[in-house]
C-alpha cells in the first residue's frame, strides 16, 4: 500500500463524536457532490426523505464535486440530517458509503504530488486543535499507511525538489525556539524576500546563507525597538468590527470577537486608533507575563498551516525557473495577519478572564480557523488589500504588525 507523509498527530487522530464540544456539521458550507446528491434524492427512509426536500439546495453552475449544498438550520446552524444524538443519520441508517465527499474527508486536507501523498488535519476541528496544537513538543512528520477513503487533490506545475527545500527551511525557521515566535515570523520574511528572487540552481545557496545568518542571534536586534503604529492594530480591529453583524455567519466566532473586544475594553462603536491601542497595550502588558506559555501553540498552528497549503509556497514559474513573488508574499502577509488576529483574541480573552486555559486556547484556535479559513477568507483579503493600499505590506510593516 502507498505511504502518506503527514504530521505525526494526524496519524493518531480519532473523532470525538458526540463528546466533541462543537459539531463538524455546523456553521459552515457543507458541499454535496453529484453522486451523493442523487443517492440522497433517491432515499426511501421516511425520516431522511422528509428532510431531503428542505435540506438540500442545488448550486447554480456547480461542478460534480460541488453540485449542491446542505441548508443549515437558521437558528442553530446545524445540519438537518443530524439525529437526536447529534450523529449523521445517513451514516447511522445506511452506512459510511452514504457520506458525501466533504463529510467523509473532514477534517483531512490531502494532496497528491508526482511522487508521494501528503495530508494533515484542519484545526477548525477542536480535537485536532487539542492533539495537534496544544502539545509543547514541535510537530514532527512521519510516513504512514495511506487511508484509501481519503480523496487526494493533485498538485501540478511545480518542481518538487525546489518546493521541498523551501518548505523544509520555512518549517525550520518557524520551529527555531531560540527566538520568540514573532521574531521567527520576521526572519521568515527576510528569507522569503530573497527566496522569491532565486532559481532552483541558486536556492540551495540562499538557504545555506540564511541558515548561517540566523545562527547569529543578534540579527533580531534591528527589530527590537520598532516604532508603534496604532493604525495597524486599529485596522485589524476595525475590519473585525465591520464584519460582526452581517458578514460572519458563525455565531460562535461572533461571540469570540465580542468577548475579545469586551476583554480589551473597547466597544463596537467607532473609536479612535490611539484609544483602541492604549486599551490593547494595557491588556498586552498583562498577557505578556504569561505569553511564553502559548508560544508553542502559535508555532504548531502555523507549521501545520504551511504544510496544509503547499500551493502557496509553490508559485513556481517553470519558464523563468523562479518563484512568483506576489504569491509567496501574499501568503507571508496572510501568516502575519493571521498571527495578529489570533494574538488579539488571546490577549482579549486573557484580559477578560484573568488567565487562559488549554480549553480557551482550543476554543480560540478552532473557532477562528473554522470561521476565517473555513469559509471566510474575505477577512484576510480585506486586511491584505488595505495594507497594500496604504503601502504597508512591506517586511518593515509586517514586523511592526506582529511585534506589537
Amino acid at each position: 500500500m502507498e505511504k502518506t507523509f503527514m504530521p505525526e498527530f494526524a496519524n493518531a487522530f480519532q473523532c470525538a463524536g458526540p463528546a466533541c464540544e462543537y459539531s463538524c456539521c455546523q456553521e459552515w458550507i457543507i458541499t454535496i457532490d453529484k453522486k451523493t446528491y442523487n443517492k440522497y434524492r433517491a432515499a426511501k427512509d421516511p425520516w431522511l426523505k422528509a428532510r431531503v426536500s428542505q435540506g438540500l439546495k442545488r448550486t447554480p453552475g456547480g461542478d460534480s464535486q460541488q453540485y449542491a449544498s446542505v441548508m443549515l438550520d437558521k437558528e442553530t446552524g446545524l445540519c438537518p440530517f443530524l439525529d437526536e444524538q447529534s450523529l449523521c443519520a445517513w451514516q447511522k441508517k445506511l452506512g459510511e458509503e452514504y457520506l458525501s465527499l466533504t463529510c467523509r474527508q473532514y477534517p483531512r486536507t490531502a494532496y497528491k504530488f508526482d511522487d508521494r501523498f501528503e495530508y494533515t488535519l484542519k484545526p477548525s476541528c477542536p480535537e485536532v486543535a487539542r492533539i495537534g496544537m496544544l502539545p509543547d513538543k514541535p510537530l514532527s512528520f512521519i510516513m504512514a499507511e495511506t487511508d484509501p477513503s481519503v480523496s487526494y487533490r493533485p498538485i501540478a506545475h511545480y518542481d518538487p525538489r525546489y518546493f521541498r527545500m523551501i518548505r523544509d527551511f520555512v518549517i525550520d525557521i518557524l520551529q527555531d525556539r531560540s527566538f520568540y515566535f514573532e521574531y521567527r515570523l520576521i526572519l521568515l520574511g527576510l528569507f522569503l524576500q530573497k527566496a522569491t528572487q532565486s532559481t532552483y540552481k541558486t536556492i540551495n545557496g540562499v538557504i545555506a546563507e540564511y541558515r548561517t545568518l540566523f545562527k547569529d542571534k543578534s540579527i533580531i536586534d534591528q527589530f527590537a525597538s520598532l516604532p508603534e503604529i496604532p493604525t495597524l492594530q486599529f485596522a485589524v480591529w476595525e475590519k473585525l468590527n465591520q464584519l460582526l453583524d452581517h458578514r460572519i455567519s458563525s455565531k460562535s466566532y461572533v461571540a469570540l470577537i465580542k468577548d475579545t473586544f469586551h476583554g480589551l475594553g473597547v466597544h463596537t462603536e467607532v473609536q479612535k486608533a490611539d484609544t483602541f491601542y492604549k486599551n490593547y497595550f494595557d491588556a498586552l502588558m498583562k498577557y505578556e507575563k504569561t505569553f511564553t506559555a502559548w508560544e508553542h501553540v502559535f508555532e504548531n498552528y502555523f507549521v501545520n498551516d504551511v504544510f496544509m497549503h503547499p500551493y502557496d509556497l509553490i508559485g513556481y514559474n517553470a519558464k523563468e525557473q523562479k518563484l512568483e513573488s506576489s504569491i509567496i508574499w501574499d501568503y507571508y502577509i496572510y501568516l502575519c495577519v493571521s498571527y495578529r488576529i489570533l494574538k488579539l483574541h488571546f490577549v482579549g480573552i486573557h484580559s477578560l478572564k484573568g488567565s487562559l486555559s488549554n480549553d480557551d486556547a482550543v476554543s480560540i484556535i478552532s473557532k477562528y480557523d473554522r470561521a476565517v479559513f473555513g469559509h471566510f477568507k474575505e477577512l484576510i483579503t480585506e486586511i491584505t488589500n488595505w495594507l497594500k493600499e496604504k503601502d504597508a505590506s512591506t517586511l518593515a510593516y509586517m514586523a511592526v504588525l506582529v511585534r506589537t
